[in-house]
């Protein structure tokens, strides 16, 4: 439950443990990313994986895990971005993780990543509020 507690006269601390206020996040996939809901309980990783992707570039993927993606058709702009479902096909193949009919386990290789990305083993600093150009504020993390 929500508990005050004053410092002093100026100054009233507020513990709401286990509460997060809308203002701050806004979307299931924010909440799972962010360390709030329970990744094994999950249902749909599309969504928190697509925030982890806009999050964190392609080549990271690829550096931390030991992975290549396939070569894009020569219609593809070969920076796009991979799909949920391409990046967790390609970790979960990587691995072997493997579902009952011989298919990657997308499901199994997403909450890995998930894991990954929330205990910091894919790095992701939100910018201060201020920070107008947010791509630059990430980029000296990846050289």
């Amino acid at each position: 439950h929500y508990q005050t507690l004053f410092i002093d006269d100026e100054l009233l601390l507020c513990d709401c443990p286990g509460l997060v206020f809308p203002s701050f996040v806004s979307t299931r996939g924010e909440l799972i990313i962010n360390g709030i809901l329970p990744i094994d309980q999950m249902r749909d990783y599309t969504e928190p994986i697509n925030l982890c992707i806009s999050h964190i570039p392609k080549i990271v993927f690829q550096m931390i895990y030991g992975i290549e993606f396939p070569k894009p058709a020569e219609e593809e702009d070969p920076d796009k971005p991979p799909t949920a479902e391409r990046l967790c096909s390609v970790y979960s193949l990587s691995r072997g993780y493997m579902n009952h009919r011989g298919m990657p386990d997308v499901n199994r290789g997403s909450r890995y990543i998930l894991k990954d990305y929330v205990n910091g083993k894919l790095l992701y600093c939100y910018p201060p509020p201020h920070i107008e150009n947010t791509d630059s504020f990430q980029e000296h993390r990846y050289e």
